[in-house]
């Protein structure tokens, strides 16, 4: 029997339109310190990569489930309505199969 090492890696963006695309693998809740929700995704490479989610990411991925084809890119930090505050900007996509794509 082959093993293969299962290695998950952390994914960070640092600058605008970093991003990451796979499959979605597994959702965690109430991860960490802050109870944040953790996702899981398979590359189109074949790595394995995991991500803390936030109140956009977690809404607009909340429409996915383990299976889907997803991409995420950051856009950069921006400034909430109100003026007060920043924060990171993501625009998240879920492939649709029904175009045959």
């Amino acid at each position: 029997m082959a093993y293969k090492e299962i290695s998950v890696k952390f994914w960070r963006p640092e600058k605008e339109n970093d991003s990451v695309e796979g499959t979605l693998l597994k959702v965690s809740e109430d991860v960490g310190k802050f109870k944040s929700k953790s996702y899981f995704v398979e590359t189109v490479e074949g790595a394995q990569l995991s991500f803390f989610g936030s109140v956009l990411i977690d809404d607009r991925l909340s429409f996915c489930k383990p299976g889907d084809k997803i991409k995420i890119v950051f856009k950069g930090r921006k400034q909430s309505e109100d003026g007060k505050s920043t924060y990171n900007d993501f625009q998240v996509f879920k492939d649709d199969m029904k175009n045959g794509n």
